[in-house]
Order: structure tokens, then C-alpha cells, then sequence
């Protein structure tokens, strides 16, 4: 039975994580025309209001700190990439 669960949990976050891949490749390329416009302004990579913007948006989310904790993990490797990206255009 406890297999059964497993499997079942898994294949649940195989068709999420299969969503947030095709999710982050469509961040990736709007980050990559993004970082294009800000190389031809002359802009900075890094936009410190954007992020605490979406960073306020964590905190604001109904949900335990634990939950916030683990989603802003998650952004700050999204933010780090992103201007990864960014940098490269």
C-alpha cells in the first residue's frame, strides 16, 4: 500500500514538474529579450525593485513560513540563473 502511495505521489509531481519546466522555458526566453533590451539601454542586470516586488509577493502568499521559506529558495536560484542569462546577452 505505502508503494502504491509513493508511486502514486511521484507520477503527481512528475506532470508538476513537467509543467514547470515548460513554464521556465518560457521565462528563460522572455529573460533572454529582457536581457537584450537592458544590454541595449545600458541597463543594470540586477533590478532590486523587481525582485523585492516579487519577494513582497512571497511573504504576502496565504501559506506557512515553511511553505514561503522553500518558495523563496526557489526564486533565488530563478533570480540567480536569470541574470546568468541575462549577462550572457
Amino acid at each position: 500500500m505505502k508503494d502504491n502511495q509513493l508511486e502514486h505521489l511521484r507520477s503527481k509531481i512528475d506532470r508538476i514538474d513537467t509543467k514547470l519546466m515548460r513554464l521556465l522555458l518560457k521565462r528563460y526566453r522572455n529573460v533572454k529579450l529582457i536581457g537584450r533590451i537592458k544590454n541595449n539601454a545600458r541597463l543594470p542586470v540586477r533590478d532590486r525593485e523587481r525582485e523585492q516586488g516579487i519577494l513582497k509577493k512571497i511573504k504576502e502568499l496565504r501559506t506557512g513560513a515553511g511553505q514561503k521559506k522553500f518558495i523563496k529558495k526557489v526564486y533565488d536560484c530563478i533570480f540567480s540563473a536569470s541574470y546568468d542569462v541575462e549577462k550572457m546577452e
